[in-house]
């Protein structure tokens, strides 16, 4: 028979719980505006986000939509595992980046997996020193 339980076991299961939900604090899907209607889309659907003025263009595989959001806002809303600050306006999945090329003075030139090429300052890259390993 074994030791009474001291709710350690307890703990553990709803830590178990948890990690396989996955992390509340982070948006899956992302209701976008498209012309009369709005719908949900998927976060794994999204290829970049980018500043414009004072809204935020989220480019995804199935066209472009723009939110009335500020990058900063819509940075804090998605998983740091799957999305990366590059520059002050562009925001990329991590899973669209095809290519990191050296570029000039400390910063790295991203080619992503549509084509898109930008830049990712070195500011930003090191805060996200785990992606250039």
């Amino acid at each position: 028979m074994g030791a009474p339980d001291d709710g350690g076991t307890s703990a553990q299961v709803a830590e178990l719980i948890a990690r396989l939900r996955g992390d509340d604090r982070y948006a899956r899907p992302l209701l976008v505006p498209d012309g009369e209607r709005s719908f949900y889309l998927p976060v794994r659907e999204i290829v970049r986000l980018e500043a414009d003025g004072n809204d935020v263009v989220v480019r995804a595989r199935r066209g472009s939509y723009v939110l009335r959001a500020t990058l900063d806002s819509m940075e804090a809303r998605l998983d740091p595992s799957t999305f990366a600050r590059v520059t002050r306006s562009h925001v990329v999945n991590i899973d669209e980046i095809a290519e990191v090329h050296p570029w000039f003075h400390g910063d790295q030139k991203l080619v992503l997996r549509d084509g898109t090429e930008l830049g990712w300052s070195r500011r930003y890259a090191a805060k996200r020193p785990d992606l250039l390993r």
